[in-house]
């Protein structure tokens, strides 16, 4: 019986930055409580020729990266089942097998983005899906969107990249997608500025000689960077559930940091609509949930 050899990994510092949250998956998705239930994560990471060792998250790391991933993949599908005609652009894709998780109608067109040797290896970790595309290109590139069929609303997720860019980058994105589809919702994980200091402040970034740069102090800030933009969710808490996973540590620091906005926002989800057509289901969206 032949045995498929290991996958070597030449990639750059920032770019295996994408490994910390694969190996996370994966093990989060090896547990008998697990949330994401993530198979795809887990043989991908078995196929890589890594010392995942340096990279492992803690228990509550694990529990923490899971349910940011799962609220981002529950908007997906809540905003896939509004829509008569929706698509989903999955930014900085990394190694992500958010589409496995989501499983969207092969009818939906679904763009996995970021740079050629990324798209590559996801091309040799991950089969083939029907409604799937890929588009090997920088998030930062000024065609990228000229690519994609403008004529649907659009989900635009992007899980653990825009961190990494400036403001004003960050703004561009936002404004360049805006301008571009007639109406949809963009998700994405956000940090304040106490949050990027600390995350600065890890090992397993410190390691890789990166940096994180976009703080967002206030969700409704971007609504006045990029106009046309409305802030429709924030999520800064967890399921009640989710948090009895973590550590009596993590149970008590979540309860204390909630109680201060400053705290709270250290690690946020936020979901914007833009457009006049893409109503959240029910309207629900309308409310911030804090």
């Amino acid at each position: 019986m032949s045995v498929n050899p290991k996958i070597p990994i030449t990639l750059d510092s920032l770019q295996q930055t994408l490994l910390i949250t694969l190996c996370g998956r994966a093990e989060e998705s090896r547990l008998a409580d697990s949330l994401l239930h993530d198979r795809f994560a887990d043989e991908a990471m078995q196929r890589i020729d890594f010392d995942f060792s340096s990279i492992r998250l803690s228990h509550d790391g694990l529990v923490a990266l899971a349910v940011r991933a799962h609220t981002l993949d529950t908007w997906i599908g809540e905003f896939i089942a509004s829509q008569t005609s929706p698509m989903v652009i999955h930014l900085g894709c990394g190694l992500d097998s958010r589409i496995f998780r989501v499983n969207p109608p092969s009818d939906v067109p679904w763009w996995e983005v970021d740079f050629p040797e990324v798209i590559r290896l996801r091309r040799t970790l991950f089969p083939q899906r029907e409604g799937c595309h890929y588009l090997e290109r920088s998030v930062l590139a000024k065609d990228w969107l000229h690519e994609i069929d403008t004529q649907r609303n659009v989900m635009v997720v992007a899980e653990g990249i825009f961190a990494y860019f400036s403001p004003s980058q960050v703004n561009q994105v936002l404004a360049d997608i805006v301008a571009r589809f007639p109406a949809g919702e963009i998700i994405f994980d956000a940090y304040n500025t106490f949050g990027i200091s600390y995350l600065n402040s890890l090992p397993s970034l410190r390691r890789g000689g990166v940096k994180l740069r976009f703080a967002l102090d206030d969700p409704s800030q971007l609504e006045v960077a990029v106009p046309g933009l409305k802030l429709v969710e924030e999520r800064t808490g967890a399921p009640r559930d989710q948090i009895l996973r973590a550590s009596a540590w993590m149970r008590w620091g979540y309860r204390f940091t909630q109680r201060f906005q400053r705290l709270r926002r250290m690690g946020q989800l936020v979901r914007y609509r833009f457009g006049g057509s893409a109503a959240l289901p029910g309207e629900l969206g309308s409310m911030l949930t804090k």
